[in-house]
């Protein structure tokens, strides 16, 4: 594979050259055909291909064939004791001026730890919690939280309720009309506290920094990420 991509890539540098954006679909088709050919049993990975930044992207796919980034933790090297990771989507292309969106932040939770649910139970618990700042005005409702599971830690007789795996944490965005024709700058706070069945470790906290434009006031705006916002696919995980 190596030497095929390196004969197309050569094949084609002038051409990248001049107009790089124009050969989207080539690089798409060449990722293809490459997972097509892949041998069973080798990983399945997510390829960069289904994952793109919003800004900048102008591939005229169909809405909801990609998963389109919002926003991710921006470490080169994930930690060794990284227990959560996290990235953010939104429901539209662009934030709608005077209305709303959706957003979506996923959480994976490293195999034999969980994190707190929210609400918490017991209550004293540190939930896990979203929350949203922005420099054009936006603003998050009240953040909608699946519900937790039973976990049982060694040495205690109540169940904790608790998240595990992906975890899906669901809001909707208030864009204020004024902010119309901006550039918005975000960012998305997850609070948790990560525990396994001997004990807990000390709240931690996420950030997720991302720019998105607001579309004009009256305009369109294009929706995207479908997959991740059906009713089912968003609570269900």
């Amino acid at each position: 594979y190596l030497d095929e991509a390196r004969t197309i890539v050569e094949l084609f540098a002038s051409n990248l050259e001049q107009s790089p954006r124009g050969l989207t679909v080539l690089a798409l088709a060449a990722s293809e055909l490459l997972a097509a050919e892949k041998p069973e049993g080798q990983s399945a990975a997510p390829r960069a291909a289904d994952i793109e930044q919003v800004a900048g992207s102008d591939a005229k796919d169909k809405p909801g064939d990609k998963l389109i980034l919002l926003a991710e933790q921006q470490e080169e090297k994930p930690k060794k004791d990284e227990l959560v990771r996290a990235r953010a989507y939104l429901s539209t292309d662009r934030l709608p001026a005077g209305g709303t969106c959706q957003i979506i932040v996923l959480l994976d939770v490293k195999e034999g730890w969980h994190i707190q649910a929210n609400p918490p139970s017991p209550d004293y618990l540190k939930p896990t919690k979203l929350s949203f700042k922005s420099k054009a005005g936006v603003t998050l409702g009240e953040p909608k939280y699946p519900k937790g599971h039973g976990f049982k830690m060694e040495g205690e007789e109540t169940e904790a309720m608790v998240y595990e795996n992906e975890v899906a944490l669901l809001g909707t965005l208030a864009v204020p009309k004024a902010s119309g024709g901006l550039t918005d700058e975000m960012e998305i706070t997850v609070n948790y506290q990560a525990c396994n069945e001997k004990g807990c470790l000390p709240p931690k906290t996420i950030k997720l920094t991302g720019k998105l434009a607001v579309a004009k006031a009256g305009e369109a705006v294009k929706p995207i990420n479908a997959k991740l916002f059906a009713p089912k696919a968003a609570l269900n995980r």
